[in-house]
């Protein structure tokens, strides 16, 4: 990927990860117009991102350093260190104790609090591994109708919602659409361009439908997917008319401090329920929106602090390259 289309993703998911922070932290009316479209846009921008490799063990492997050991490092921070403490006040006995780290492992929609979006990044491994089943089959009818039955599973799953899978592996069945779309969108931003008014009416008009009382949102954590199609339709819609307008903007100077944003995004996501957390637990009656901006830059600043240590980059960011360099 070339320096300018690596600016553009990066500025994308600099948006996203502020959205996501909003959606989370702001009460307001806007949020559930957010949840429509905010996970959604980065399971396309991470299949924009996607190089397609046979599925092998080094495939795993990889995904397991770039997800799993962040993913981990942040669940015994922010969950099993926690728990520990509790339970050496007393606070819990040793049965409770080993139930409540059963549900850290279960993961999904058993974590809560702090670590309540950790649900992404193991839904995110599952659905790279899929895709990397998926993009390598001879046949490419064949991956589609796939994609469509599972995309039918999870509307049946998002009926019957109380039914869900440990690491929230269900809701790879949704996930793996907008991921694809993600993947085919990647060689094919010019026809989106070229059909850039139809696609802005077709998100303008998922909007109103939201606003006019159509359940067209996502809550995709509880397998929530909204309308069939429509709310697909529409997230779709809009992430795209994003992106495109990301790439139209990618050129500004200005813009610069969001694409260092969308770099560390997904610390970000790791870090602002916990940063919301300790705000709101010392200081009582602190402004919601300096809360908002302390959880969106305190850990963006402290992503580009870890990568400075080999050590910390490969436990709190996943870096492969620096995990490499220590094994050869």
């Amino acid at each position: 990927m070339d320096q300018t289309r690596a600016q553009w993703i990066d500025i994308a998911k600099g948006f996203g990860i502020i959205l996501v922070v909003w959606g989370h932290l702001i009460p307001s009316d806007a949020k559930r117009l957010i949840f429509m479209f905010h996970m959604p846009l980065f399971f396309i921008i991470s299949g924009i991102l996607f190089r397609e490799s046979e599925l092998s063990m080094a495939v795993v492997f990889k995904k397991l350093c770039s997800l799993g050991i962040p993913y981990l490092s942040f669940l015994v921070l922010f969950a099993i260190v926690p728990l520990v403490y509790r339970f050496k006040l007393s606070v819990y006995g040793i049965s409770p104790l080993l139930m409540e780290i059963l549900k850290i492992i279960i993961g999904g929609r058993y974590l809560g609090g702090q670590t309540g979006v950790f649900w992404f990044v193991s839904c995110l491994f599952f659905t790279q591994l899929l895709a990397s089943a998926l993009w390598n089959l001879d046949k490419v009818w064949v991956r589609y109708w796939a994609i469509a039955f599972m995309y039918m599973l999870a509307l049946l799953n998002s009926k019957y919602s109380g039914a869900w899978l440990p690491l929230n592996i269900n809701v790879v069945l949704c996930s793996i659409l907008y991921f694809g779309i993600g993947i085919e969108l990647r060689s094919r931003m010019h026809v989106a361009k070229r059909y850039f008014a139809i696609i802005v009416a077709l998100a303008v008009l998922g909007i109103v439908l939201l606003y006019h009382g159509f359940n067209n949102t996502n809550d995709m954590k509880y397998a929530s997917y909204g309308i069939p199609v429509v709310t697909v339709v529409s997230a779709a819609s809009v992430s795209i008319v994003i992106l495109i307008v990301c790439q139209m903007i990618a050129k500004y100077r200005v813009v610069v401090p969001m694409s260092f944003l969308g770099r560390s995004s997904l610390f970000v996501m790791y870090m602002h329920i916990p940063v919301y957390c300790y705000l709101n637990g010392e200081f009582l009656g602190i402004n919601a929106y300096f809360v908002f901006v302390t959880a969106v830059l305190f850990p963006a600043f402290l992503y580009f602090f870890v990568l400075k240590y080999r050590v910390l980059s490969i436990l709190l960011i996943g870096n492969n390259r620096r995990l490499k360099s220590g094994l050869t």
